[in-house]
Protein backbone atom coordinates (compact mmCIF):
# COMPACT_ATOMS: atom_id res chain seq x y z
CA UNK A 1 0.00 0.00 0.00
CA UNK A 2 1.35 3.37 -1.00
CA UNK A 3 0.35 6.62 0.65
CA UNK A 4 1.21 9.90 -1.02
CA UNK A 5 -0.16 12.81 1.01
CA UNK A 6 1.50 15.44 -1.18
CA UNK A 7 -1.04 17.90 -2.58
CA UNK A 8 1.67 20.13 -4.07
CA UNK A 9 1.53 18.86 -7.66
CA UNK A 10 -2.12 19.70 -8.46
CA UNK A 11 -2.05 22.75 -6.23
CA UNK A 12 0.91 24.17 -8.12
CA UNK A 13 -1.18 24.12 -11.27
CA UNK A 14 -3.98 26.04 -9.51
CA UNK A 15 -1.62 28.74 -8.32
CA UNK A 16 0.35 29.04 -11.54
CA UNK A 17 -2.84 29.31 -13.60
CA UNK A 18 -4.17 32.05 -11.35
CA UNK A 19 -0.81 33.87 -11.45
CA UNK A 20 -0.77 33.74 -15.27
CA UNK A 21 -4.37 35.00 -15.43
CA UNK A 22 -3.47 37.99 -13.29
CA UNK A 23 -0.39 38.73 -15.40
CA UNK A 24 -2.52 38.50 -18.57
CA UNK A 25 -4.87 41.08 -17.05
CA UNK A 26 -1.93 43.49 -16.86
CA UNK A 27 -1.16 43.37 -13.16
CA UNK A 28 2.46 43.72 -12.02
CA UNK A 29 4.22 40.63 -10.69
CA UNK A 30 3.94 41.63 -7.04
CA UNK A 31 0.19 42.24 -7.33
CA UNK A 32 -0.31 39.03 -9.34
CA UNK A 33 1.43 37.01 -6.63
CA UNK A 34 -0.63 38.71 -3.93
CA UNK A 35 -3.94 38.00 -5.68
CA UNK A 36 -2.95 34.42 -6.56
CA UNK A 37 -1.98 33.66 -2.97
CA UNK A 38 -5.09 35.31 -1.59
CA UNK A 39 -7.40 33.22 -3.76
CA UNK A 40 -5.72 29.95 -4.66
CA UNK A 41 -3.39 29.96 -1.65
CA UNK A 42 -6.45 29.90 0.58
CA UNK A 43 -7.81 26.91 -1.35
CA UNK A 44 -4.51 25.05 -0.98
CA UNK A 45 -4.29 25.65 2.76
CA UNK A 46 -7.91 24.61 3.35
CA UNK A 47 -7.57 21.43 1.27
CA UNK A 48 -4.32 20.50 3.04
CA UNK A 49 -5.88 21.12 6.45
CA UNK A 50 -8.88 18.99 5.50
CA UNK A 51 -6.62 16.14 4.41
CA UNK A 52 -4.57 16.41 7.61
CA UNK A 53 -7.77 16.39 9.67
CA UNK A 54 -8.89 13.21 7.90
CA UNK A 55 -5.60 11.53 8.72
CA UNK A 56 -5.77 12.79 12.29
CA UNK A 57 -9.16 11.14 12.75
CA UNK A 58 -7.37 7.80 12.45
CA UNK A 59 -5.66 8.53 15.79
CA UNK A 60 -8.73 7.28 17.67
CA UNK A 61 -8.25 3.74 16.36
CA UNK A 62 -6.77 1.40 18.98
CA UNK A 63 -3.99 -0.03 16.77
CA UNK A 64 -0.58 1.54 17.30
CA UNK A 65 0.49 0.94 13.70
CA UNK A 66 -2.46 2.87 12.31
CA UNK A 67 -2.09 5.71 14.80
CA UNK A 68 1.59 6.14 13.95
CA UNK A 69 0.73 6.14 10.23
CA UNK A 70 -1.96 8.74 10.90
CA UNK A 71 0.42 11.02 12.78
CA UNK A 72 3.08 10.68 10.09
CA UNK A 73 0.66 11.28 7.24
CA UNK A 74 -0.93 14.33 8.89
CA UNK A 75 2.50 15.80 9.59
CA UNK A 76 3.61 15.12 6.01
CA UNK A 77 0.55 16.87 4.58
CA UNK A 78 1.00 19.95 6.76
CA UNK A 79 4.71 20.16 5.94
CA UNK A 80 3.95 19.75 2.26
CA UNK A 81 1.45 22.61 2.28
CA UNK A 82 3.82 24.78 4.27
CA UNK A 83 6.75 24.13 1.95
CA UNK A 84 4.52 24.67 -1.05
CA UNK A 85 3.35 28.08 0.08
CA UNK A 86 6.83 29.27 1.06
CA UNK A 87 9.07 27.71 -1.57
CA UNK A 88 7.20 26.87 -4.76
CA UNK A 89 5.74 30.34 -5.16
CA UNK A 90 9.23 31.83 -5.35
CA UNK A 91 10.27 29.21 -7.88
CA UNK A 92 7.37 30.20 -10.15
CA UNK A 93 8.16 33.88 -9.79
CA UNK A 94 11.79 33.21 -10.66
CA UNK A 95 10.79 31.16 -13.69
CA UNK A 96 8.38 33.83 -14.87
CA UNK A 97 10.69 36.77 -14.36
CA UNK A 98 13.95 35.29 -15.60
CA UNK A 99 12.82 32.65 -18.08
CA UNK A 100 9.73 34.45 -19.44
CA UNK A 101 7.42 31.46 -19.38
Amino acid sequence: MTLNPNPAAPCSLFLLTRFNEERANGRPISMAVEVALATQGHTIVVSGATLALCFTSMLVLPTSTITSMAAGAATAVLQSVRSYIYIYVYIYIYMYVYMHI
